[in-house]
């Protein structure tokens, strides 16, 4: 699976790490399980990894669907945070413009290219998992 999440309930953390060449549809695929899991939580920090990612499908209208999809599977709270990692530029414009279309809604979402950055802004304990 190019999208692979765990949920950490004792950081209130999930942490998804994506791979390869993504598809919009990835993206609804496993964040539809995520939401399906008992442990999530709307609220729950996310830390998106995807700096292993090479390639991203899609483009404005992909990330406007996308927006449009997650926020009508679950309530989006305020104070919610989803750091979201690319290393790729072109794969950081292409996050960085899902941020800027997410930003009237709740949860806040930043783009960064440094994971320990993300970390940070997140506000994770030393001990919480880096990784899937």
């Amino acid at each position: 699976m190019p999208i692979r999440y765990r949920i950490v309930p004792e950081h209130e953390l999930v942490l998804v790490h994506g791979s390869g060449n993504l598809r919009p549809e990835d993206f609804l695929e496993s964040m539809k399980s995520l939401y399906s899991e008992p442990d999530f939580e709307p609220g729950l920090r996310q830390l998106c990894d995807l700096r292993e990612v090479r390639q991203l499908e899609g483009g404005y209208e992909s990330a406007q669907d996308l927006i449009a999809r997650f926020s009508a599977w679950t309530p989006l709270p305020a104070g919610g945070r989803v750091a979201l990692v690319a290393r790729e530029r072109h794969v950081y414009g292409l996050i960085r413009m899902f941020e800027i279309l997410a930003d009237p809604l709740p949860p806040d979402v930043r783009t960064f290219e440094d994971l320990d950055a993300a970390r940070r802004w997140l506000d994770l304990p030393e001990d919480a998992p880096a990784g899937v």
